[in-house]
């Protein structure tokens, strides 16, 4: 049944619904994380082409379905045919199995997978997320999409767009999994290597598409026209993603094993890592905190900048601890690292506030959020050690409040902060 019927009443009257979904899908999460290659999706969905599959649909209304709800009209239609949406989940579930369970293993396979753990990811479902995501990092490995398929080429010839998606989607799992290591305190699955696809994206057209932030509120809003600079969003990102896979391996082994030795060559060497990458952060996707525009980029480059200073403060957090501060100035040393885990924690508050000013809370993916909780440890560190810091209360009191508010739309930050330590941290940190 559902195989034949999977968007089961997809009629005129209901398609501006599933229109209203994609937009949403386009907007606020293609641009950073590139699940999808948009153009051979929209093509191969109106002839059912290889790189399209109901499943892959109904992973991504079901993804979009708690930014959608906002909307009053789409929110009625959702709540009177789609149990609010909750059917799209199930029949993307109920699918995919079933083409797991046949032995197909296709990247729409994997794409729907990606969506499904990003999905569980913001429902605070931990298990599911890491289940999901493993799969697909298996699939894509059986698919030979971790090996660059231009230098590489295997019996199947590949088309210039067969390697771009590949490619594409390779980097696009290698960033997720370092974002589900930080939501869930993991070690990475995904290496890359000298054969890997390359960090080289050929249709760079959505560099200049124009960025509208889709499905806000306000009648009133005008937000100006603004290059979408995806293209560069997510190949930086991505760049971003190989030097915090070596902070993760080399600072937060899960079972504790990195040495001081190991930890303070990694500093070392991934401190003037990130320097370089945001010296060389163009202009266009850079925030500066000391002078913040009237409105927030786009969301995605909101995001890379918050996630920037998430890894700044992931690298210099263990520094503060006894274990990490062997030098001749143990006491000059910590206030320097104090001092960029501060600068980092302020800078992403500073920036989140921008966001919500101008797009709401509601919009906030679950990166952004994560990265007030990172911060949040900070501000708890400075609160732990002097009481009457009443400046560094007021940021963790933001935090709190910041943390409660996106909860309707990010569970699993909120379920994180209250329940457990945070994964990432040389000590426990609770802040709600």
């Amino acid at each position: 049944m559902f195989r034949s019927q999977p968007l089961a009443s997809l009629s005129l009257s209901l398609s501006l619904s599933f229109c209203y979904l994609l937009k949403i899908h386009w907007c606020w999460i293609q641009p950073l994380f590139n699940f999808i290659y948009r153009p051979a999706f929209t093509r191969d969905m109106q002839v059912l082409g290889p790189y399209y599959s109901h499943t892959l649909m109904n992973a991504v209304l079901s993804h979009s379905v708690r930014w959608a709800k906002s909307d009053p009209a789409t929110r009625r239609i959702l709540d009177a045919r789609y149990e609010g949406g909750a059917l799209f989940g199930r029949h993307a579930r109920v699918l995919v199995f079933d083409e797991l369970s046949r032995g197909v293993a296709t990247i729409p396979t994997v794409q729907t997978l990606l969506l499904l753990s990003a999905q569980e990811c913001s429902l605070g479902n931990s298990a599911q997320a890491y289940v999901y995501s493993g799969i697909a990092f298996r699939l894509i490995d059986h698919l030979g999409i971790c090996v660059d398929g231009a230098r590489y080429a295997a019996s199947v010839r590949l088309s210039d767009e067969d390697i771009e998606i590949r490619n594409r989607l390779f980097w696009s799992c290698y960033f997720w999994d370092k974002i589900i290591c930080l939501y869930l305190g993991r070690s990475p699955a995904l290496q890359h290597s000298p054969v890997s696809p390359p960090q080289i994206i050929l249709d760079d057209s959505s560099e200049t598409d124009l960025w509208v932030p889709f499905g806000l509120e306000s009648s009133d809003f005008a937000y100006p026209p603004t290059a979408a600079h995806s293209t560069s969003c997510f190949t930086r990102v991505c760049r971003l993603a190989v030097i915090f896979n070596q902070i993760l391996i080399h600072m937060y082994d899960p079972l504790g094993l990195n040495t001081e030795g190991e930890m303070l060559d990694c500093f070392a060497r991934q401190e003037g890592a990130l320097n370089q990458w945001w010296d060389e952060l163009p202009a266009f996707l850079r925030i500066d905190t000391a002078a913040l525009p009237a409105l927030a980029p786009p969301s995605h480059v909101v995001t890379l900048n918050c996630l920037y200073h998430t890894f700044r403060i992931l690298l210099y957090r263990p520094m503060l601890s006894k274990r990490v501060a062997g030098s001749a100035r143990p006491a000059a040393l910590h206030a320097s690292y104090l001092l960029q885990c501060v600068s980092s924690a302020t800078s992403v508050i500073a920036i989140f506030d921008l966001f919500c000013r101008s797009f709401g809370y509601r919009h906030c993916v679950l990166s952004l959020s994560y990265s007030v909780y990172i911060a949040a440890s900070i501000f708890l560190l400075q609160v732990q050690a002097h009481l009457e810091d009443s400046l560094a209360l007021q940021r963790l009191a933001f935090c709190i409040y910041a943390l409660d508010r996106v909860q309707s739309v990010n569970r699993g930050v909120f379920l994180r902060c209250v329940a457990i330590p945070c994964p990432i941290s040389p000590v426990p940190v609770s802040v709600c």
